[in-house]
Order: C-alpha cells, then structure tokens, then sequence
C-alpha cells in the first residue's frame, strides 16, 4: 500500500528533518512510527500526504508515486488526523463537521446524510450531532475529527499525535476505536508514547531524521538502549524488567523474569 524510498526533507540547508527513510508498509497493516520531539516523525507524515514535497527520494501510494500530478488523487486515499481536532473544525454542529469533506467531493444530499450517521454511529458519536464541537470533551472531538476522515473512506489513516492533548480515558477511546478499525484501513500512528504504540503491529523508530529500528513491538521493546538514545520516555513496567536483569539473584529466577517481561509488554 505505502512505499518509502530514500526520503529526505530539510527545512532549511542546515536542519534536516528526514535523512534516506525507506520503508514499506502492506495494506491493512497498523504502523507506529516513534520519536521525541524533532525526530522527524512528524515531517514524515506530511510527505507522506503531499502536504510538503521532499528534496529526494520518492512516496509511493497504491502503486502511484507522488508527484504533482498525483496529489489531489492520493490525498483522496490518505486521510490525517492531527494533534488538535480544534484545528479540523469547520461546521457549526458535529453533523456539519462531519458533512465537510463530503460536501468538498459533491455527495448528493441523500446519500451525504447516510454516510454521516453510519460514521457518526461508529465513532459513537451519533447522540452528539447537533451540538457545537465546542461543547465536546478531548476525546469526542477526536472522534468527531475521526468521522470526519472516515467519511471521505480512504484506505490510510495517519494519526499525527492524536492521542497527546488527551487525558486517559480519551486515550483509550481513541486507542480502542484505531483497534477496531485495524485490518479494514491501513494505519500510521505518529506518537512518542510507547505504551499507545505497543498496540500496533509494528514500530518504526526515529532518532534524527533517520529509522534507528523497525521491527514488532515485542522486539522493539528489547532494544532499551535504543529508545533511551532516542529520548523516548521508558513505560514504568519496562523499567522495572530492565532493573531486574541488573540483579543476578533476581534474574536467575526464569519464571519471575519471564513474568516481569510479560508485564512489561501488557497492552
């Protein structure tokens, strides 16, 4: 579905955001690419969607390359939702929010109002309708912001730090609707949040603009050094299974050990 060769972007002649990414990514599959603040994640899902063009390198969408004759027709497959869905809002009432994109494509009226309580049921959001987004907790305007994409149907979501302004049941209304959409979408979720992206299928790791590791979450989570190196904050659980492969008494006890590791990778 989504293939990356040897990207770069630089800002500037001096900062250079993305440094020779390549990845792939099959269809259906959920994607987290990880990285504190100035890694590069963030860039990259911007390239991804043709919202700024890189200096080298090639962005792949179902077969087709981006490019500007491309753009308007992959922007219709990549869907975005970002950090703040106050950024998304347009409409007056959650309804006419949700409408928008629908609007932009000319959906017949019928058909438009259809599309809009199947979406709004499946964020569960269809008691909300008619009232202001501005009325709406973190976690429903995330939703709405989801509807919103899900509306337009296209076959990738990226997630550009959608779960960080939310407290932790929005956290986990959003983690649980991402789940629920896994396999029928093909998902990028842009996080530095470890325990969020121990969920995915996958963890792609940034550190300076390039991919230090790329590999499942359970394999990823072994490679402590790395993610301290890449300034990433360790979950509680996994700190507590690395402090105890420290202590030799502690660690010659398989089953406590196999019982700490299992922890550290509950999701």
């Amino acid at each position: 579905m989504i293939s990356v060769k040897d990207l770069h972007f630089s800002y500037n002649k001096e900062t250079h955001a993305v440094r020779g990414v390549s990845f792939d990514i099959p269809d259906g599959q959920w994607v987290s690419i990880l990285g504190h603040n100035g890694s590069g994640k963030s860039t990259l899902s911007k390239l991804l969607n043709g919202l700024i063009r890189p200096n080298k390198g090639t962005v792949t969408i179902d077969g087709e390359e981006l490019n500007d004759d491309t753009v308007n027709n992959i922007r219709k497959k990549v869907g975005i939702v970002f950090q703040n869905p106050d950024n998304q809002f347009i409409g007056v009432t959650v309804k006419h929010d949700i409408a928008f994109g629908l609007e932009n494509r000319r959906i017949e009226r019928d058909k438009m109002l259809e599309i809009i309580d199947e979406y709004a049921k499946l964020v569960e959001m269809d008691k909300f309708l008619k009232m202001e987004p501005s009325r709406l907790s973190g976690g429903q305007k995330q939703r709405v912001a989801i509807a919103g994409v899900l509306a337009i149907n296209p076959s990738i979501i990226i997630f550009d730090e959608a779960t960080s302004m939310l407290d932790p049941e929005g956290v986990n209304e959003i983690t649980s609707l991402i789940e629920n959409l896994k396999g029928s979408k093909t998902i990028i979720t842009i996080t530095h949040d470890l325990n969020f992206a121990s969920k995915s299928d996958r963890i792609i790791v940034m550190n300076k603009g390039k991919i230090v590791s790329d590999d499942t979450p359970d394999e990823t989570f072994k490679k402590l050094d790395l993610l301290v190196n890449a300034k990433l904050d360790i979950p509680f659980n996994l700190k507590v299974y690395n402090d105890a492969l420290k202590n030799d008494k502690i660690n010659q006890k398989k089953e406590l050990m196999n019982a700490l590791w299992e922890l550290s990778l509950k999701k």
